[in-house]
């Protein structure tokens, strides 16, 4: 099951089950009491709102600037590419981006907005690098979950 799924099925309103190596946050979010070990330091990563360097959006460095953009209107929602069809809307409309559509997509979602058939991504962001290749960049209020690798030895206290 890929990180994706998994994040989606536990914020979902049904409990799950996780072994072996587990996001801190997501073991957080689980309805059982689990005890964690060691947080492993590394494994690091946040699902993130990424939007161009360029074009209407070079001057947009914050949530709230892209939320304020006149452009977006029923007639014109906000694009976005993403795998996360559940956290990504949820995380738009908890912070006032009413006009957004998502087409859901799955690997090298860097490219949709230089493709023309998305204006932002909502995707799982580590060093940057791929974004930064992609004339991407994150902005001021736009992370969504951050995450860390930890051991989970699955142990389940009653």
């Amino acid at each position: 099951m890929d990180l994706n799924t998994v994040i989606e099925q536990l914020l979902l309103p049904f409990p799950m089950k996780m072994h072996g190596f587990s996001s801190f946050k997501l073991l957080q979010g689980d309805e059982d009491l689990i005890i964690v070990h060691d947080a492993l330091d590394y494994g690091d990563c946040h699902l993130s709102l990424a939007i161009p360097k360029y074009g209407i959006f070079e001057n947009v460095n914050s949530l709230n600037e892209l939320a304020k953009m006149p452009q977006w209107t029923p007639e014109r929602p906000l694009r976005v590419a993403t795998g996360f069809t559940y956290l990504g809307p949820r995380f738009m409309k908890e912070n006032g981006l009413n006009y957004v559509t998502f087409s859901v997509a799955d690997g090298a979602l860097e490219a949709a907005p230089a493709m023309g058939i998305a204006d932002a991504i909502v995707d799982l962001v580590s060093s940057a690098t791929t974004l930064k290749e992609n004339n991407l960049k994150e902005i001021e209020g736009g992370v969504i979950l951050e995450s860390q690798k930890v051991i989970d030895p699955v142990k389940r206290c009653a």
